[in-house]
């Protein structure tokens, strides 16, 4: 299980990298711009899991150097976002 929990106003997301299979200059593109939100902060007053229920989940989508501090954990990289850069979501399918 993972340990890792968002504070108020911050979501826990699992990084994708979208230039898997191009070939690119890592300095170029070495931020991320999307990833798999696992957790919405849910703790205290400041509650956001009622305002932001449907994105864990989901692909979300925010600005270059958007997600600070990567965090590698089993193998997978986790970075906080800040709710207010998000800039939209989609479904994914779940094999």
């Amino acid at each position: 299980m993972l340990a890792l929990k968002p504070l108020p106003g911050r979501i826990l997301v699992e990084l994708v990298d979208k230039y898997t299979h191009v070939a690119t200059t890592e300095q170029k593109y070495d931020t991320n711009t999307a990833g798999i939100c696992i957790k919405v902060h849910t703790l205290g007053t400041e509650s956001y899991e009622d305002r932001y229920f449907e994105i864990p989940g989901k692909l979300v989508f925010f600005e270059e150097y958007k997600a600070h501090a990567t965090i590698e954990r089993d193998g997978k990289k986790y970075a906080f976002v800040k709710i207010e850069d998000l800039d939209g979501y989609e479904d994914v399918e779940t094999n």
